[in-house]
């Protein structure tokens, strides 16, 4: 038994709101008839799927739905479940009293309770959060480098004088591979010229 002089150990109580994303309060709503407690009969709600998890009055916007709902980019994944206002002491023994309601067995799949601290990302994980920021970090520097080679480094704008001598050079280069006569179709236009020696 316990000794006489020893204190019951606190109890632990676990937060379970405000586990979920502030943004989710724009996409997981109740429609208007679950608000006024209206449940049609043809149609299958939220709370008659899980029961145990999910009331009628809270429909969608149950926390621990909108939590499990969070796209994950891996198949091994975190669902956060709730808080520990406070924290805990060194050397706190925690007991859980867990009741499973979906199995995973039958598709090779494992759930375990994972105890962890959290930093201002409200992350535990600072591998993928680092990628992210290291990614935008190199795109922001390629495009001021571009950007700057832009401004600074601009090619000048074709003139004309020089786009006929090239012209000429090339076709006269083609004819000759081909052992074709220069054409007068095939040379640009005067006009063009004069447009091009007037900008």
């Amino acid at each position: 038994g316990m000794p006489a002089d020893s204190a019951p150990p606190p109890e632990v109580r676990l937060e379970e709101s405000g586990i979920a994303w502030s943004t989710d309060d724009a996409i997981f709503r109740n429609s208007e008839d679950v608000a006024d407690g209206i449940f049609r009969s043809n149609v299958e709600y939220l709370h008659q799927q899980q029961p145990h998890i999910v009331s009628p009055d809270e429909g969608v916007e149950n926390e621990h739905f909108r939590v499990w709902m969070h796209s994950e980019a891996f198949p091994a994944f975190n669902k956060r479940y709730g808080t520990i206002p406070g924290g805990l002491a060194e050397g706190t023994v925690l007991i859980f009293d867990v009741e499973a309601h979906f199995p995973t067995l039958q598709f090779g799949g494992g759930k375990y309770i994972h105890i962890s601290s959290i930093d201002i990302l409200q992350v535990k994980n600072r591998f993928t959060p680092f990628v992210f920021f290291a990614l935008a970090a190199i795109c922001f520097v390629c495009a001021v480098f571009i950007l700057v080679e832009k401004l600074a480094f601009a090619r000048p704008r074709g003139r004309a004088k020089f786009n006929k001598e090239w012209y000429e050079r090339s076709l006269t280069k083609f004819l000759a591979q081909h052992d074709l006569k220069k054409s007068s179709t095939l040379r640009p236009s005067d006009d063009e010229d004069d447009e091009d020696d007037s900008d």
